[in-house]
C-alpha cells in the first residue's frame, strides 16, 4: 500500500484533511484532521518493514467514542499492520482553555527492495 492509498481511504472514510509530517496553522479549518508519516525502517529475517505512524488530532468533544477501532481497522484493510499500542495525549489551544486530543497509531508495511 502506497502513502497515497492511506490518503484517501483517510479522507474517503472520515472526510477530515490527511497531511504528510506536517501541517501548517493557514492550511487548518479547524483542529480535526490526520497527519502520518514513515519513522523507521527495520529488517527482519528476510524482508523489511516501515512503521508509519498515523497521528489523529480532534478537538476535545469531537469524537463520539471509541472510533479509534475503526481506523485501525480501516488502515488494515488496505495491508497496513497495527506495529505497537495506539496512545493518547492532550494539548492545549495556545491562550485558551481549549484543548486537543491526540491518539497516535504506529501501523507496519512491507517494503519491497
Amino acid at each position: 500500500m502506497t502513502n497515497e492509498k492511506i490518503v484517501e481511504i483517510l479522507k474517503q472514510k472520515y472526510n477530515l484533511p490527511v497531511f504528510y509530517r506536517k501541517v501548517f496553522e493557514k492550511d487548518l479549518k479547524n483542529y480535526n484532521y490526520f497527519i502520518y508519516g514513515e519513522t523507521n525502517l527495520r529488517k527482519d529475517a528476510c524482508r523489511y518493514y516501515q512503521t508509519i505512524e498515523v497521528v489523529w488530532v480532534t478537538e476535545r468533544g469531537y469524537n463520539p467514542g471509541l472510533q479509534e477501532i475503526d481506523i485501525i481497522e480501516t488502515l488494515e484493510s488496505i495491508g497496513l499492520r497495527l506495529a505497537e499500542n495506539a496512545t493518547y495525549d492532550e494539548v492545549q489551544i495556545s491562550k485558551t482553555n481549549q484543548y486537543l486530543d491526540i491518539v497516535t497509531f504506529h501501523f507496519s508495511r512491507p517494503v519491497k527492495k
